[in-house]
């Protein structure tokens, strides 16, 4: 699994005016926050989550904000939380903007994706057979909405099925 990185930036909006005793305006801007909870790399073809956060003036979690991601590749999405899945190996730049009335934010982090190293190295037929998968790459492998075809026929892999680095598993 891949570590989290948080990435964050500010935004702006509205201003906002405070009156002082000698009735002279001055000027405050009000900021808000955005920040990208993701993993600092993921592998071509495998799920990667980001969590997106909105945090207001004082810092507190700014409720019903508005996530836009672009991933790098050309793929975008809405949500506070989302999936995306890379084709391709690469580093990418995955950009944030999060909004809440007036005011906007945006944060950026980059991701790393590395090739999938998945190979199939034993099939055994009959009715006690199997298929033997190997992970040959460096991170343990989410084989959720993944699944294995022959014949016509195909095994999903349940949701939460991980394939541990330099490891095999028997389906």
């Amino acid at each position: 699994t891949g570590s989290s990185a948080g990435s964050e930036g500010t935004g702006s909006g509205g201003t906002t005016s405070n009156s002082s005793n000698t009735s002279t305006a001055q000027e405050e801007e009000k900021r808000i926050t955005a920040r990208i909870a993701a993993p600092q790399s993921a592998v071509a073809g495998a799920d990667a989550i980001f969590r997106g956060e909105a945090l207001g003036f004082i810092g507190e979690p700014i409720q019903n904000a508005r996530f836009l991601w672009n991933f790098g590749d050309g793929a975008t999405a809405e949500g506070k939380s989302v999936l995306h899945v890379y084709e391709f190996p690469g580093e990418y730049a995955v950009f944030l903007s999060a909004s809440s009335g007036e005011f906007s934010a945006t944060a950026r982090t980059r991701l790393s994706v590395a090739p999938t190293q998945v190979s199939i190295v034993s099939i055994e037929t009959g009715e006690s057979g199997f298929i033997e998968i190997k992970n040959d790459g460096v991170q343990d492998l989410d084989l959720s909405r993944w699944q294995l075809g022959a014949g016509g026929r195909f095994f999903p892999f349940p949701s939460g099925t991980i394939l541990v680095s330099h490891k095999s598993l028997r389906f």
